[in-house]
Formats: C-alpha cells, structure tokens, sequence
C-alpha cells in the first residue's frame, strides 16, 4: 500500500541534501533510509562510506533479481544487451566544462580553508567571526560542485529506444537541478565575495564559468527552468 503522505517520485529531482530539506516527510526515499538508522557518513554523498552503501545495495539487489529470476527460468545471461546510451557531442562539451568547474572549486574551497586555518592561529576570535560568516555559503558551493556536472550528464543521456516524453520529461527534470545548483553556487559566490573581497579575482572567474554553464543548461535544455519539481515547484 502507497502510503498518501508520500509524493510519487519527489526523490527523483531534488539535490539529496536531506538535512536542509523542508520536504523530507513527503519523502519514501528518505523515510526507507531514516528507517536503516544510517549513519551520517553512508548519507553525504561525498563520502565513500555513501558509495560503499551504494554498492552494497546493488550487489544485494541483483542476488534477489538472480533468485527471481531463477524461479521464472530466465537466464539473465542469454538477454540481450541494453541498447547504448546516446550523448550529444555538444552535451559532452557542456558536460566536461561542469566538471572541471567542480574539481577546481574543490580545490580552490581547500586552498581557502587553509588560510583560514592558518589564519585564526595568527588572528584568533575575528578570524573566527569572519570564518562563520561564509562557511555556510562555502558549504553550498561544496555541495553542488560535482552535483552540476552529474545531473547535466544524466540529463544529456538517452536510450536509443527510449520514447521522446519520458526522455523530455526526465531530461528536463534534471537540468532543472543543475540549474538550481548553478544559481545556488552564483549566490554563494556573491556572499562570500563580500565578506572576503581580496578573493575577488578567482571568484569573478568562478562566477563567469557558472553564468556560462548556466547559459548553455538553458540553451540545451529549454524546458528545464519551467519543469515542476513533483513536491517542489507549484
């Protein structure tokens, strides 16, 4: 039985950050891993205890589908092989750029921490003020740095014999997260800019490369900015 409170598929375009999320208790997804007590490690994307869970679940999951289909007498060996998966030459470019961006804002946020680091051994409680002030918003640009890049590239992927709505629909459903990161990290960037204006020229450039990626979602993707999230969008 579907539980009513639940919204179908909201987990399907939503950024996995739970923790910020006002839409947790519409959520199956949400609700099936709160109800496996993971711990916050197996959670954070970023972490390899998450993909370690990943992949346990997977290897689970296909020992069950063996069983199955074991039992119906299928032989998951004499099927025949998914068809390719069809990635514009344009959508690879777009795609490349998005994660350059987020390996090197990756590497600038550390760069940054360590003069922060370094920094409040020398200058202590207004370092400290200062610190506080964008470690939310750099959390933010941590957050979506590798997501763009990601939900770009599902959204640029096709079956060959996928049909046109369901690969519309999804397409535009993912790039409208890719979106939402984008904008999101363009605030972050204009914050943090004007708490720590000496950066200003790696920001600027940061900034630039995201109005790019933006622009370009939005030129391959048309339906993307007015998709409506299930849950998120009204």
């Amino acid at each position: 039985m579907i539980n009513k409170q639940f919204i179908s598929s909201i987990y399907n375009y939503c950024d996995r950050w739970c923790d910020r999320c006002s839409m947790t208790d519409s959520c199956r997804l949400f609700a099936d891993e709160k109800e496996q007590q993971l711990t916050d490690e197996e959670q954070d994307i970023r972490n390899t205890a998450f993909w370690n869970r990943i992949s346990e679940n997977f290897s689970e999951a296909m020992i069950k589908l063996e069983e199955m289909s074991s039992e119906m007498g299928i032989n998951l060996d004499d099927l025949p092989p998914a068809p390719p998966r069809i990635v514009p030459e344009i959508h690879k470019e777009l795609i490349n750029q998005a994660t350059q961006y987020g390996i090197e804002v990756n590497k600038w946020l550390n760069e940054l921490f360590d003069y922060f680091e370094e920094s409040l051994k020398l200058n202590g409680e207004n370092r400290q003020v200062l610190f506080d002030s964008v470690i939310d918003f750099c959390e933010v640009l941590r957050w979506y740095s590798m997501q763009i890049g990601v939900k770009i590239s599902r959204a640029s992927r096709r079956d060959e014999d996928e049909e046109e709505s369901t690969y519309t629909y999804d397409q535009n459903g993912s790039a409208k997260v890719a979106l939402l990161g984008l904008e999101r990290s363009i605030v972050a960037f204009t914050e943090i800019l004007k708490k720590i204006p000496q950066y200003e020229d790696p920001i600027l450039v940061f900034l630039a490369k995201l109005a790019i990626i933006k622009q370009e979602v939005n030129h391959l993707f048309p339906g993307a900015a007015s998709f409506k999230r299930p849950g998120f969008d009204v």
